[in-house]
């Protein structure tokens, strides 16, 4: 009898135990990467999502074959900026002897481990430190900068990058929507042409564009929240002209609580489930009681 109560004691401490023990984090694993490009010669700060992610973490820009003359592969480490379970974000220096124009796998390293990538996630392009002629306009926004990059480069077709940051944004040019944020516009047009973007929760941004003959142009644009109690209008307008254009509205979720009618019951209240670990330890415990009480 004596046995039998020393090994439900030691059941009891070992289901405890593991009641109180967090189980094993999960595999991180990346699911999206913003912006997904930037220029050589500058630095980008990018922003990877995903789970998994904890403060031993790294981020890395790998692309196979870039070797030194010793043989060493070499990789773009990121400046980590900020770190939760689910984002990092971090500064590439994409400039030196490891950034070329090219496709680049992104890493979240422990050590020198990876432990999650993301192939072809992030691209490298010809930008201003390539010497390549760049376009560069700022613009103050209530006490905020906004910044528009636009580069080019000879790819024989006439097309603009749209890259927005977040993504997701509905582009228009010339009052005409044309798609949306992270996407290519391949467009017989050329020269000075309207841009405007909008998105839900952000402040509407506007600039002009120049498309070239010939060439791919990348547009790049960071925007502005909206500050609290402010509204987007529905309807756009062109620069050029002023003619009303393709209208988007923006639906805001109501939060007016509607009451009840009379002669009806209210939905019953969802009951959270009970704790699993609490109903272990309770059974576990009152095993062990009728064990003792049967000594």
């Amino acid at each position: 009898m004596k046995r039998s109560s020393l090994f439900i004691c030691l059941l009891f401490v070992l289901l405890m135990v593991m009641a109180v023990t967090p189980l094993a984090s999960a595999s991180p694993s990346i699911s999206d990467v913003r912006p997904g490009s930037g220029p050589l010669g500058e630095t980008v700060r990018v922003t990877i999502t995903g789970s998994g992610f904890d403060s031993g973490h790294k981020v890395w820009l790998t692309k196979c074959g870039i070797v030194d003359n010793d043989g060493v592969y070499g990789y773009l480490v990121g400046s980590v900026v900020s770190l939760s379970d689910t984002e990092i974000t971090a500064d590439f220096s994409l400039s030196g002897k490891w950034a070329v124009v090219a496709d680049y796998d992104v890493k979240v390293v422990r050590g020198t481990i990876p432990e999650a990538a993301m192939s072809k996630g992030f691209e490298i392009y010809k930008g201003s430190g390539a010497g390549s002629s760049t376009t560069t306009t700022t613009t103050s926004v209530t006490a905020t900068t906004r910044t528009t990059r636009t580069t080019r480069e000879q790819s024989g077709e006439n097309s603009v990058f749209f890259e927005t940051n977040p993504n997701g944004a509905t582009i228009f040019v010339d009052g005409e929507e044309v798609g949306t944020s992270t996407f290519t516009y391949r467009t017989y047009k050329d020269g000075v042409h309207d841009v405007l973007i909008r998105k839900i929760g952000y402040e509407d941004y506007s600039d002009r564009v120049t498309i070239i003959d010939n060439q791919r142009v990348y547009f790049s644009a960071i925007l502005t929240p909206l500050a609290a109690g402010s509204t987007q209008g529905t309807t756009l307008t062109t620069a050029a002209s002023g003619t009303p254009a393709k209208a988007v509205t923006t639906i805001r979720k109501s939060t007016v609580k509607i009451p009840t009618p009379l002669g009806t019951d209210p939905p019953p209240a969802e009951e959270s489930p009970g704790n699993p670990a609490t109903a272990l330890c309770a059974a576990t415990a009152a095993i062990v009681l009728v064990a003792i009480r049967r000594r």
